[in-house]
């Protein structure tokens, strides 16, 4: 199986339709059913959006090989109710619970200065 038969598995694994796919991984509904059909080629940046966006294992999607998705541990996870419909809160617990040690320094830093600019507020 090609890596565009494996893009189109994952879709109808999501259970999108081609647009909802696309709109989540910036990819028109045309060029998504070209990619799928093989007409098109995958690229770096495709790839790389639609692993972060579904947490896809890269290997999966390059080569058929393993998981098709990335098992994250319970500390590694943000719990977001299932009823949530927030779509920013969904977007930023996805990232976050993402983040590298390094990351969340910067973060903190960033949370801190907004708290100073608030207090003078």
């Amino acid at each position: 199986m090609s890596i565009n038969e494996r893009i189109k598995v994952l879709r109808k694994t999501l259970k999108l339709t081609q647009t909802n796919f696309g709109e989540k991984v910036a990819i028109a509904q045309g060029h998504l059913t070209n990619i799928e059909t093989g007409k098109r080629d995958v690229t770096e940046k495709n790839i790389k959006i639609i692993c972060f966006e579904f947490n896809v294992s890269e290997s999966w999607l390059r080569t058929g090989e393993g998981d098709i998705f990335n098992n994250l541990s319970r500390k590694d996870e943000i719990i977001i109710p299932q009823d949530c419909n927030n779509e920013f809160a969904k977007n930023f617990a996805k990232v976050l619970s993402r983040l590298n040690d390094s990351d969340w320094d910067v973060l903190e830093k960033i949370v801190h200065m907004l708290l100073e600019e608030n207090k003078k507020g």
